[in-house]
């Protein structure tokens, strides 16, 4: 009975060291970051991500895009969800405000609608291009949208 409670021990403080020795390797991406966005409709703005990552796992947070649209600057904010912890991310984010004027018709009497794609929900995907994560280069698409668009993004955590 003594061996083996003695060998349960063993194998116990074994397990230990490896789960604290796998958590080391993790990366904590935690923080703000700030950078550019284009898309492919040649708008082009700022992307700021406040990530929170509870115990080094699911990250969450909250997106601020501004870009500017006819001359004016136009805020898009969200919360965002991030899955991956590794070299690659994806994760979707939702804007907390959309944008909708009831339709009307074009010059060829085709009824229009006047929301843009920054109102819909959006897919996220990443990669991080270094072994700290203070770099994140991405591209976002939206989903289930009247309108198709492509963001790409360059974001590097502030120090």
């Amino acid at each position: 009975m003594r061996k083996l409670l003695s060998i349960l021990m063993i194998l116990l403080s074994i397990q230990a060291f490896a789960q604290d020795d796998k958590s080391k390797d993790r990366i904590d991406y935690s923080g703000e970051y700030n950078g550019t966005f284009t898309d492919i409709k040649d708008a082009e703005g700022t992307m700021q991500l406040f990530l929170y990552q509870p115990d080094k796992g699911r990250t969450s947070g909250i997106i601020l895009l501004t870009r500017i649209v006819n001359g004016k600057s136009e805020v898009t904010t969200g919360t965002i969800n991030i899955e991956g912890n590794g070299e690659f991310i994806s994760g979707n984010f939702m804007p907390s405000e959309i944008k909708y004027i009831a339709p009307r018709e074009d010059e060829d009497g085709i009824m229009q609608n006047t929301y843009d794609s920054y109102s819909c929900r959006w897919e996220i995907f990443g990669q991080i291009t270094d072994k700290k994560g203070n770099t994140i280069i991405g591209k976002a698409v939206p989903a289930n949208c009247v309108e198709s668009n492509l963001i790409e993004f360059r974001i590097n955590k502030k120090k």
